[in-house]
C-alpha cells in the first residue's frame, strides 16, 4: 500500500466518521440557541444579567443542592439539573420604552422555526409578547426556550436537555433563572 492509498483511506474514513457523527451533534445542538445577536442591546440596558450553566457549572451548582429527601423541591431540583446540559439566561432591562429595537430578537425567533421546536404558548398583548417553545428529540423534550419581549425588558431562556416540565417549574426562581410560565 502508498503512503497517497493510505492517506486516502485516513481521510475518507474520518469524512465517514464525521457524517456518521453529525447528525447527533446537530441533534445533540439543536436545542441550544445562538444569542448573539441581543449583545447590541447591552450598551443601552439600565441592568444586564447573563447566566451560562455549562455542564461543569451545573454539576457543580447542583452539589449545593441536597439529596437527602427531607427538602422534597431540592431533590426535585438536584434530579431535574443531572439531565441538563445548560442553562442561558439573557436578560435586558432598560430606563425607558422604546429605547431598543424589538426586531434584535428576530434572529433567535428564526431559529425557534427550525424542526425540533414547537411553540408551547405564545401571548401577544399591546405592550409585550411571551413564547415558550419546547424541543423534542422524537418524543422526549429536550430543551426548552422562553422568550419575553416587553417595552423595557428583553428576556429570553435557554434550557438544554432532558426536561420534566413538573420538575422545571420548581426551578424558576433559582440559579438565576426567572419563574417560567409553565403550568404545574
Amino acid at each position: 500500500m502508498t503512503r497517497h492509498t493510505t492517506h486516502v483511506r485516513w481521510y475518507l474514513a474520518a469524512a465517514t466518521a464525521a457524517l456518521l457523527t453529525m447528525p447527533t451533534f446537530a441533534a445533540a445542538q439543536g436545542a441550544r440557541l445562538n444569542l448573539d445577536a441581543l449583545a447590541s442591546l447591552a450598551p443601552g440596558a439600565a441592568d444586564v444579567t447573563d447566566v451560562t450553566l455549562d455542564p461543569t457549572m451545573l454539576h457543580l451548582a447542583s452539589g449545593f443542592l441536597s439529596s437527602d429527601g427531607s427538602d422534597q423541591a431540592n431533590a426535585n431540583i438536584k434530579e431535574l439539573v443531572a439531565g441538563l446540559q445548560g442553562v442561558y439566561v439573557k436578560n435586558f432591562e432598560f430606563k425607558q420604552a422604546g429605547t431598543f429595537d424589538a426586531g434584535v430578537v428576530d434572529p433567535i425567533r428564526k431559529q425557534l422555526t427550525a424542526p425540533g421546536w414547537s411553540k408551547m404558548v405564545s401571548t401577544r398583548e399591546s405592550d409585550g409578547s411571551v413564547d415558550v417553545y419546547l424541543w423534542r428529540e422524537g418524543e422526549t423534550p429536550g430543551g426548552l426556550a422562553v422568550l419575553v419581549v416587553e417595552p423595557k425588558e428583553v428576556t429570553v431562556v435557554n434550557i438544554v436537555g432532558r426536561i420534566d416540565l413538573q420538575k422545571l417549574a420548581a426551578l424558576g426562581g433559582q440559579m438565576g433563572i426567572p419563574k417560567l410560565p409553565i403550568a404545574k
